[in-house]
């Protein structure tokens, strides 16, 4: 049999699997351009999926690779800075993060550490400053705070230059205890910021947001002097409602930061507490 007759079957039959799975190709682009902003991959038969994103500039943004067994998404989901370097990095299990979580900055110093176990967050949560210290940690009951309950039961522990300020302790969904260790530094601290909008931003807030720098959601600097006080409330205590009423500017945000699924609630903050919050985030 001639050569050419056994090589032309493969070839056809692997340029047909080619086109297939070209065919299963997803593309969206960025408004106005031919630039690809995400792609998916989908196997139906192995149920995989393979999601890519990229910014304007061409670059990888984010990458996951999941697998669907019927119970749930399974794999890695990686977001990187537009510099190359890792934003946030997770793993998924069965519909739920499991092991350890992390984001860094832009340098790709370390901005947080997280631990889940089971579909609960689990152990010491760190948060760190640009400079490397430590400016914040959490402490989690094992099997108490599911991953996606917007109110962390914790005890949390402020930091300053290093040193331990005070504490608070989230032991229900409505009671909040402070414990001051330092006194002087605690004074000083909300000396700067008498309606505790930083203090409240960084318990609740800082898991996802940074002042300078995009971690998992934007980085906050200016968004008080381009954004409602209205707005900022609604975004705050019910983004995902915003969104889904139509508002332009919170479908915007969404669609730019496709990773985040849901924007917690913080059903136990007090209405004064958001309003404190807006403040600070006006004064950066």
């Amino acid at each position: 049999m001639n050569l050419k007759k056994k090589i032309l079957p493969v070839l056809l039959l692997t340029l047909s699997t080619s086109l297939a799975n070209a065919q299963k190709v997803e593309r969206t682009y960025f408004p106005g351009t031919q630039k690809v902003q995400s792609e998916m991959y989908p196997d139906s038969a192995h149920h995989l999926k393979i999601l890519k994103e990229y910014y304007e500039s061409g670059k990888r943004r984010r990458i996951s690779n999941y697998h669907e067994n019927g119970s749930g998404l399974t794999g890695d989901d990686v977001v990187y800075h537009e510099n190359g370097k890792i934003s946030d990095y997770r793993f998924w299990k069965e519909g739920v993060p499991e092991g350890r979580a992390y984001a860094t900055f832009t340098s790709g110093k370390l901005a947080f550490e997280k631990f889940y176990r089971n579909g609960f967050r689990s152990g010491t949560w760190k948060f760190y400053n640009e400079d490397g210290s430590l400016a914040r940690k959490q402490v989690f009951k094992e099997n108490t705070n599911r991953w996606d309950d917007e109110t962390e039961l914790a005890v949390t522990s402020f930091y300053q230059k290093g040193k331990l300020v005070y504490e608070e302790e989230i032991t229900d969904y409505k009671t909040k205890q402070t414990k001051i260790i330092d006194k002087a530094a605690y004074d000083k601290l909300m000396a700067k910021n008498p309606l505790e909008g930083k203090a409240l931003f960084l318990q609740n807030c800082a898991s996802c947001h940074n002042a300078k720098v995009d971690l998992v959601g934007p980085k906050m600097e200016g968004i008080g002097k381009i954004r409602s006080e209205e707005w900022l409330y609604k975004m705050i205590t019910n983004g995902d409602a915003l969104r889904d009423s139509g508002d332009k500017t919170a479908m915007e945000v969404y669609e730019k930061w496709q990773h985040i699924r849901h924007h917690p609630n913080f059903e136990i903050l007090k209405q004064e507490e958001v309003k404190e919050i807006i403040q600070y985030l006006k004064s950066i």
